[in-house]
């Protein structure tokens, strides 16, 4: 890639930091500790971790299902969201003049918190009802 090459983008889609291109392997590395961290996070004993309803073996079993899903589905979005963050760089450095598409991290964001949210009304609907 040509260098100098942009390394951080305003909220505009301008970018107000620059870098050599090997600045944008660093992406590829956060993207592995987030998984990393949500991996182990999910694999953390049911006692430390907070869900609603009581702590019945059936409930426990329902939620740490909801968690591991929540987890992979999470994960895999993630992995998308910085892929196309990393794509978008590349592109805006070669066609589009170092400007990024304004609607892409917004509409990321979004999508991440609609996921999150069916994730935690999903698990409210799992409470089992007495």
């Amino acid at each position: 890639m040509p260098n100098p090459v942009a390394v951080h983008y305003n909220l505009a889609g301008k970018p107000n930091r620059w870098g050599s291109p090997a600045t944008l392997l660093i992406l590829p590395f956060i993207v592995f500790f987030v998984i990393s961290i949500s991996w182990a996070a999910e694999k953390a004993h049911p006692d430390f971790m907070n869900f609603p309803g009581p702590r019945t073996p059936e409930n426990v079993s329902r939620q740490l299902g909801n968690i591991r899903l929540m987890g992979s589905t999470i994960r895999v979005f993630l992995t998308g969201m910085f892929l196309i963050i990393q794509s978008q760089s590349i592109w805006a450095k070669y066609y589009n003049h170092d400007q990024l598409i304004g609607w892409t991290l917004p509409v990321l964001l979004f999508f991440l918190f609609l996921l999150i949210g069916f994730f935690v009304r999903r698990s409210y609907k799992l409470i089992p009802r007495q």
